[in-house]
């Protein structure tokens, strides 16, 4: 039968037919959003790819990109070159290590006291998930006493702590307070291994201690970019399978728990749920939630209104406080899954209307700068960094739900514009959190992409001048040159990191620099030497490695030629972010089409019906 399907759907645009081509593309949209992919690689691997951030990167045929991925899980991404395998294996040690003292470990009054002031200058500010005058506590009867908690819950945290903090300094920081003889590795390398062993010795794995779950989640907090992706994923998962048997996804207030565990176990549990999301996010896998997730988020108050023991709830305070951060994330994370949820749940006929959705953004926007932002003072690093990081989100979410619009095709030219501005604006908040001196204590947290809405804002800016057609003018290019070069300055993970999504990304960053290069230079920028050179190499090893693994060289279906070494899908593999092709959504996937995975439709995915908190963006917000 040569009748193509595609043929039907073209009538229906035909004549005064629209609003029917409008219907089966939002159909074609829904159905294409509700699966996932399966990747198949070396002899019995295969990988599930089922989330927007990762899909959007599918390189056509998907051979690339399970290449890049099986790379990727062959490489050691260990923090420590240890003999100890629990520093390398953290789930085989707690299933099978037995328990070890851990007296040799504790640091000294000096070093202790260094690393709890860091923590609580850098990192409890970002997270407030302990109590600091029990913290405090703890490391007093660590220096002075180390046997009372050896084997405890107390060490746990303790050690999780100090190894955050070493994470938190910098080489120059760790010397002075530990001396010549330890570089910061070492001192990584020391409380990596304390941590998970402080675990190991407490059976983690089935505890019900709130304590030990604290810990676990500050050891794993920084590990993002240390854990190849999917293990990081199982561990964050971990993670939230205890929180869900200590049954932080059940409100305490409703469950008649006092008045201090209930802020507790909500301090924590917002904390989590962006933790195991952001973890699935570059896993490439959806995150779920207990279905009867009920827990609020946590009141805005100062530490100094609780205390454990207190009789009453503390009140809610007006104005900026100690959780200015954490709620302020927490606010929009919610309303953006709620839009979300509304998304899924609505008419499938109807494509995203824009000025609907700018009417709820500017609703929670409202509520955001009177609730919090009118209160911040600039000069407050904490404070700073929570105005970037709301009004980066509040753009992300009008970026998006454009780029919604856009993929079916109904985005007027005026809204692009908008979209090219929004994500401008973006990079530009990033570029001014990442440059402003006041924020280095919390230069930990911004070493990867940090401001909600970076990840698409370069993706789409990359996409636009890969497939510009004459839309953009010399000075938008220039533009996006600027913003982008700041980017790389900025963020060296994106070339340092050997890991496959920043290689997909610097392919398409020379790609798109070959197609629309800035005008307002002659002179070729470092960062897009420094990816060229990046690129040949990996090609010469990559071919180097496949050479040596073939059988015959006479045999022609297994000699790899150096243009067959990057895929023509890879360097477009952000191609479908411009919003200026066509899209065949009855395509087939393995066809070889750049075209095949696109962020706004995996974007309705990403908010699949779940309770008010909602799902997938809120848990993989990153801000």
């Amino acid at each position: 039968d040569d009748h193509d399907p595609d043929d039907d759907r073209q009538s229906k645009t035909d004549g005064n037919d629209k609003p029917a081509r409008k219907v089966d593309m939002q159909r074609d949209v829904l159905q294409f959003v509700k699966s996932g992919k399966l990747l198949t690689g070396k002899p019995g691997r295969t990988r599930y790819v089922d989330s927007h951030f990762l899909r959007d990167l599918d390189i056509g045929d998907g051979d690339d990109w399970q290449r890049l991925s099986d790379d990727e899980a062959d490489r050691d991404y260990s923090i420590v070159r240890s003999a100890a395998p629990l520093a390398l294996d953290p789930l085989t040690g707690a299933l099978m290590s037995p328990r070890q003292s851990l007296l040799h470990m504790y640091p000294n009054h000096t070093e202790a006291m260094s690393l709890l002031r860091t923590h609580l200058e850098r990192v409890e500010p970002l997270t407030k998930i302990l109590h600091i005058p029990a913290l405090t506590a703890i490391f007093q009867t660590a220096v002075s006493r180390p046997a009372d908690i050896d084997g405890k819950a107390e060490s746990c945290v303790f050690f999780a702590v100090c190894h955050f903090a070493a994470y938190a300094l910098t080489e120059f920081e760790c010397t002075q307070i530990f001396g010549p003889s330890l570089d910061r590795a070492a001192v990584m390398q020391k409380y990596h291994f304390a941590s998970w062993q402080s675990l190991v010795n407490v059976k983690f794995l089935k505890t019900t201690e709130f304590m030990v779950l604290q810990a676990l989640v500050l050891l794993l907090m920084p590990l993002g970019n240390v854990y190849d992706p999917q293990t990081y994923w199982i561990l964050t998962g971990v993670a939230a399978r205890i929180s869900t048997r200590l049954g932080l996804h059940r409100d305490g207030e409703k469950q008649g728990l006092p008045p201090f565990d209930v802020q507790m176990r909500r301090r924590l549990a917002f904390q989590i749920i962006p933790l195991d999301g952001k973890a699935s996010h570059h896993a490439g896998v959806g995150m779920g939630l207990p279905p009867n997730f009920d827990t609020q988020s946590p009141i805005n108050t100062n530490d100094a209104q609780l205390w454990p023991g207190m009789s009453k709830p503390a009140e809610e305070q007006k104005g900026a406080t100690e959780m200015i951060y954490c709620r302020a994330r927490s606010h929009i994370g919610r309303f953006f899954a709620k839009q979300g949820k509304l998304m899924m749940d609505g008419d499938a006929t109807e494509t995203p209307n824009i000025e609907e959705f700018d009417r709820s953004i500017d609703v929670v926007e409202s509520e955001v700068e009177e609730t919090y932002l009118r209160y911040c003072d600039v000069v407050d690093p904490l404070h700073f960094l929570t105005i970037c990081s709301a009004r980066s989100a509040i753009a992300a979410m009008r970026l998006r739900i454009r780029l919604a619009q856009d993929r079916a095709n109904a985005l007027p030219e005026a809204e692009r514009k908008r979209a090219w501005e929004l994500a401008l604006k973006i990079m530009d908040t990033d570029a001014a959190a990442s440059s402003n001196t006041s924020l280095r204590r919390f230069a930990w947290h911004m070493r990867s992409f940090f401001v909600w809405g970076s990840w698409d804002s370069l993706i789409f800016l990359l996409a636009s001048l890969r497939k510009n057609n004459g839309a953009l003018s010399p000075g938008d290019v220039n533009a996006a040159w600027t913003r982008i070069e700041a980017t790389y300055t900025h963020h060296t993970e994106l070339v340092e990191q050997d890991r496959a999504l920043p290689e997909a990304v610097g392919r398409v960053t020379l790609k798109a620099f070959e197609a629309s290069p800035p005008t307002d230079r002659f002179i070729e920028p470092n960062f897009i030497t420094t990816l060229r050179t990046i690129r040949q190499s990996k090609a010469i090893a990559r071919a180097a490695k496949d050479a040596a693994a073939t059988p015959s060289l006479t045999d022609s279906s297994t000699i790899t030629s150096p243009s067959d070494l990057v895929s023509p899908g890879v360097s477009n593999a952000l191609e479908s972010y411009a919003g200026t092709m066509d899209f065949d959504m009855n395509a087939d996937y393995n066809a070889g089409s750049a075209d095949d995975w696109a962020f706004w439709d995996q974007m309705i995915r990403d908010y699949q019906a779940l309770p008010d908190l909602g799902q997938a963006q809120f848990g993989q917000q990153t801000f």
